[in-house]
Order: C-alpha cells, then structure tokens, then sequence
C-alpha cells in the first residue's frame, strides 16, 4: 500500500499548509490541512489550535496553497484542451 504524502507543503513560522491530491467521481480535487509546531517534551508535536499570532503565517501559508492548486489545476485544463 503506497503511502499517503502530501503533494505540497507550505510553511510560514510554525504553521504549516499541506496540500492533499485526492481522485473522485468528477477528477482529481485538491484539499488542504493546517497545523502549527511546537515543542513539548523535547519533541516537536502538531496541533490544529492556533493563536492571534499565528493568523498572519496562517493567511501566507494558505495562499501558497491557494497558488500551487491553482496552477495545478489550470495545468489540467490546458493538457485536456490539447488532447
């Protein structure tokens, strides 16, 4: 069984936007997680609760996901115009 990996990871400070490729019904559709590092115990964990000051890495992060997908998806379109 092949492992599941993000297709892209976006990071800014300590939060962090993977962006996941997924196969439906209608195509190929894109989602996105975010979570945010930290260190506890003397090992880095992940959480999915944010502060006021992670908002800003929160919007950058999102938007280099928002661009990736978009090219990913306006690449798929030029390819099926061409075939």
């Amino acid at each position: 069984m092949a492992e599941n990996k993000p297709v892209n990871v976006f990071k800014h400070g300590k939060v962090r936007a993977s962006v996941w490729q997924h196969e439906g019904k209608h195509g190929v559709y894109y989602t996105i997680t975010l979570q945010r590092s930290y260190e506890a115990h003397e090992k880095i964990q992940y959480s999915e609760s944010f502060s006021f000051y992670d908002l800003w890495n929160i919007v950058r992060a999102s938007a280099d996901a928002y661009s990736f997908i978009s090219k990913k998806k306006a690449d798929a379109r030029k390819k099926e115009a061409n075939v």
